[in-house]
């Protein structure tokens, strides 16, 4: 009976949680939704994840982008949240959160870009946990929207790419460190476009870092 459900209008039916296979009335236009499995939900969203150490001292500034142009996040992001905190009211136009860090947390940042087509040069120099050699290594998220990514985060680890088609690409991949991780059923397609990264390039089920995939 969990899977039987009534709903006044489309509005309640649309924003519950369901057990699937469901079966659902709604009373208001008398429809009957028969939803077999749960929908895909495709990411919309830029991700940037890393660990703040045990040893590091607490109140570290936390840089999410570049704000060398001192651009306001609200001319860059439709949200931006850390850790599930909204922190667009915070961020400075620097992209910095004063202060912020504690030791031994994880981290993870999600945008939500205005223009979401590309990855530019918001995220590029060292994000994170601070600046230079402060900084430590990052993992980034680039949703199946983007379509050309022009910069990277410099102390960039690990990168991952939800993309089935690879984006295009004007970074240079040996300036990285880390791996790449793409559809398992892409793996190919991506190390011959990006045939100057290629034994880098693995399976996204084979991450095991801090991104949620």
């Amino acid at each position: 009976m969990n899977n039987l459900k009534k709903f006044s209008t489309e509005a309640d039916y649309s924003a519950a949680t369901l057990n699937y296979p469901a079966v659902s009335w709604v009373t208001a236009t008398d429809n009957v939704h028969f939803d077999k499995t749960a929908p895909v939900v495709v990411n919309d969203k830029v991700m940037m994840a890393w660990h703040s150490p045990s040893d590091e001292p607490s109140g570290k500034d936390i840089v999410l982008w570049n704000g060398g142009a001192s651009i306001e996040p609200e001319l860059l992001f439709v949200s931006l949240t850390l850790n599930d905190v909204d922190v667009m009211n915070i961020a400075s136009q620097a992209g910095t959160l004063n202060n912020y860090s504690t030791p031994d947390t994880d981290y993870l940042a999600k945008y939500e870009l205005i223009d979401d087509s590309a990855i530019t040069d918001i995220f590029s120099g060292d994000l994170g946990g601070g600046w230079g050699s402060d900084a430590g290594s990052v993992d980034f998220l680039i949703p199946s929207q983007v379509t050309e990514i022009q910069n990277l985060p410099q102390n960039v680890l690990n990168v991952v790419v939800e993309a089935a088609t690879p984006p295009t690409i004007s970074v240079e991949w040996s300036d990285f460190v880390g791996d790449i991780y793409v559809p398992d059923n892409a793996v190919s397609v991506y190390q011959t476009a990006w045939s100057d990264a290629s034994s880098s390039i693995y399976p996204i089920s084979e991450y095991q870092g801090n991104l949620p995939v």
